[in-house]
């Protein structure tokens, strides 16, 4: 804080008095029931004791989630006393709930750490994988699943990978399947320890052709997808009346240790694509529900294909340069 001091006035004794700062407000969320009727529970556990019902489109306060975020802590709009928990997925809300105070650490608690509310979280916007550490070709440990919201410990450098706590298992999750928090910059870096010297083998350029040509093929091939989704909602938004002819989800591209040992680059590459991946799907996603749209739909479907579109040829370029790369060392070798 930056005081000004001013020159002391001998006559003046009246005291200074210095405002105290407010604390900040723990964040509050709206809600409406999206269900016909369900039961308001005393604890973040279906197998908890029912203490109450809710009926569509009732309306709600939420104050807090518990440690994965499936639940919300609820009350009535204007009401002190809280109701209970329930489950998010029965809510209509279009708040972030990663912003949520983390309210209850100890129901379904698995692993052997306890979860603590950091201050920073993030939100699976897909299933996503759990790993032992910050590289798509760390070991698996589980499968965290869409909606999840988890306090976040660490990041990497970039901020490409996250360290979360899980109902009490710690591992790394890549930025591509989650939403953080705003402030997420503020997380600690996570400080990697002396790596250790290895022995590593040398890879034939011809199998890392190989591997590269395999991921242009799957980006070409979403590119197209991207492309003709970002026409299709073109046209919507121009009042044309489409068919309601949705492509199937696509798939994040999996690689494995193998695949990485043969091409490290991948661990670069592919969470960037997969972040582009979930763009796709979702752009696919309004297609599942025919009908009228409304234009902000129509909208951020639209935007959603552009931004995938621009991700894979990113990676086409990515990948174009790579080849040169490879094959003038290739080259090189051969004279």
């Amino acid at each position: 804080m930056l005081l000004l001091t001013l020159p002391t006035i001998a006559q003046d004794v009246t005291p200074q008095v210095t405002a105290e700062p407010e604390e900040a407000q723990p964040f509050v969320g709206d809600a409406e029931v999206a269900v016909e009727s369900l039961f308001v529970r005393e604890l973040p556990a279906q197998e908890s004791e029912a203490v109450g019902s809710l009926f569509e489109d009732d309306r709600l306060q939420v104050i807090g989630r518990n440690l994965d975020g499936l639940w919300f802590q609820v009350r009535r709009q204007g009401r002190a006393f809280n109701l209970g928990w329930v489950l998010a997925e029965y809510l209509n809300y279009d708040f972030s709930p990663e912003l949520l105070p983390l309210t209850n650490s100890e129901i379904g608690l698995e692993g052997e750490t306890a979860v603590i509310d950091t201050g920073y979280a993030v939100y699976y916007r897909a299933e996503g994988a759990l790993r032992n550490v910050p590289f798509v070709s760390g070991e698996l440990l589980l499968n965290v699943p869409l909606g999840a919201v988890l306090p976040v410990l660490a990041r990497d450098d970039s901020s490409s990978w996250f360290q979360v706590n899980y109902r009490g298992t710690i591992g790394w999750v890549s930025r591509a399947a989650v939403r953080p928090t705003p402030n997420i910059r503020a997380v600690p870096v996570y400080r990697v320890p002396g790596v250790p010297v290895i022995d590593a083998p040398i890879i034939a350029p011809e199998i890392q052709l190989a591997q590269l040509e395999r991921f242009r093929e799957y980006a070409v091939a979403s590119y197209d997808v991207a492309n003709g989704l970002a026409e299709f909602w073109f046209q919507v938004a121009q009042g044309e009346v489409m068919p309601c002819e949705p492509p199937p989800f696509v798939q994040e591209y999996l690689v494995g240790r193998n695949d990485v040992r043969e091409l490290p680059e991948l661990d670069r590459y592919v969470p960037r694509f997969n972040e582009g991946i979930l763009l796709l799907n979702d752009s696919i996603e309004p297609l599942t529900q025919c009908g009228v749209l409304d234009r902000d739909r129509v909208t951020d479907a639209r935007n959603a294909a552009i931004n995938a579109r621009i991700i894979f040829s990113a990676t086409q370029g990515q990948l174009d340069s790579l080849e040169e790369l490879i094959l003038t060392i290739q080259a090189g070798n051969a004279e």
